[in-house]
């Protein structure tokens, strides 16, 4: 478990390099398809990179070297502390990452469970061909998968649609 816990920690570091650089050179592009390229590029290396070992320095002198050997009649009571603290080391680990884990999928739901309660509460109207969720008394507009979300405070409604159905078609893929 240390090992998967070290490689998620290694593709989390990668991947917030990934979005740092994001954010400061491609954030304000307009050039979706560059920007998709990069994210799900950055996503796929962040997984590949930790798993490849690239040796940077040759060191012909190494050294190794050995943990203490005890020698006691006590052997057994030193035995069970040491286990019980490196047990006790992955239990915790385990548990923050379990915690995370719990965390982050109620989070997802509970932001999914807002989006079906926002969507019963839209309504539909078939715009050029297209269904269409309007929002009362809001002025967003956003797509999710395939559904449009606009509100009836939006002045240039032609312009929205039509962003918002660019994303509808990418979501397609």
């Amino acid at each position: 478990m240390n090992d998967f816990i070290y490689y998620s920690v290694q593709t989390i570091c990668i991947q917030l390099v990934f979005l740092i650089v994001y954010q400061f050179l491609f954030a304000k592009e307009t050039f979706f398809n560059w920007n998709r390229f990069y994210l799900l590029g950055s996503f796929i290396l962040s997984l590949v990179l930790p798993v490849l070992y690239v040796p940077l320095v040759e060191n012909y002198n190494q050294v190794v070297q050995l943990k203490e050997i005890i020698v006691t009649n006590n052997l057994n009571k030193q035995l069970d502390s040491f286990s019980k603290i490196f047990l006790l080391e992955n239990y915790l680990l385990e548990f923050i990452y379990a915690i995370g884990l719990v965390i982050f999928a109620f989070l997802f739901l509970l932001k999914i469970s807002k989006l079906v309660k926002l969507k019963k509460s839209t309504k539909i109207v078939i715009y050029k061909g297209v269904r269409i969720h309007v929002i009362a008394n809001s002025n967003q507009a956003f797509s999710f998968l395939n559904f449009i979300f606009i509100g009836e405070k939006n002045k240039d409604f032609d312009t929205i649609l039509q962003h918002e159905l660019i994303h509808k078609s990418k979501n397609i893929l």
